[in-house]
């Protein structure tokens, strides 16, 4: 008999029990709007990675690159010129060429990525010679800096003076390629 009472309900004793078992709709949109913000920091965030990525891939690609052509004067015989190309550089396009093209398996370095990532690339010297035993012919150290546009983010490739040596820096406070400097040549 209770059995069957308790089927038999009244209308407004079903709604209590169904607004206990819910949501109401304010618990609905506060759920909603934090979704919403943790997915909005997240896609900055991502963003961020992503950019930060292209840009440590760019100057450690140039770094490898240079790394290779300047063991090849010992086995060449001859000097190996490097020339950089400055200013604003889209991806897929060149950022340094070689000559002779035989001090490289890549005579001309194509920056990775996308072609609607613009870097600006700016260098203290835009050509200079490695000679023989990996030193080059500059009496300067060339730095070359790496900004991406949009982006607070400097990388710099250091080829120290004479003897060659190659080095990574950067600096996250600035992505000015004419007047800032790599503070941190620890990482990148």
């Amino acid at each position: 008999m209770e059995a069957r009472r308790s089927l038999q309900r009244s209308p407004r004793r079903r709604l209590q029990a169904w607004r206990a078992s819910g949501f109401t709709l304010i618990e609905m949109m506060v759920a909603i709007a934090v979704i919403g913000i943790i997915s909005g920091i997240t896609i900055v965030e991502t963003g961020r990675a992503y950019n930060r990525d292209q840009i440590n891939r760019t100057s450690l690609q140039l770094r490898s690159w240079l790394l290779e052509i300047s063991s090849q004067p010992d086995k060449l015989g001859q000097s190996c010129t490097i020339t950089m190309d400055t200013g604003a550089i889209a991806g897929g396009t060149r950022i340094a060429s070689v000559q002779p093209t035989a001090c490289s398996t890549t005579p001309n370095l194509i920056r990775p990525g996308r072609s609607n990532l613009t870097f600006t690339v700016g260098a203290t010297q835009p050509s200079w010679t490695f000679t023989r035993r990996n030193s080059i012919d500059s009496s300067n150290d060339v730095i070359i800096k790496f900004s991406l546009n949009g982006f607070t983010a400097l990388r710099c490739v250091k080829v120290t003076a004479i003897s060659g040596l190659l080095r990574l820096g950067r600096n996250d406070a600035t992505s000015d390629v004419s007047a800032g400097t790599c503070n941190n040549w620890n990482t990148i």
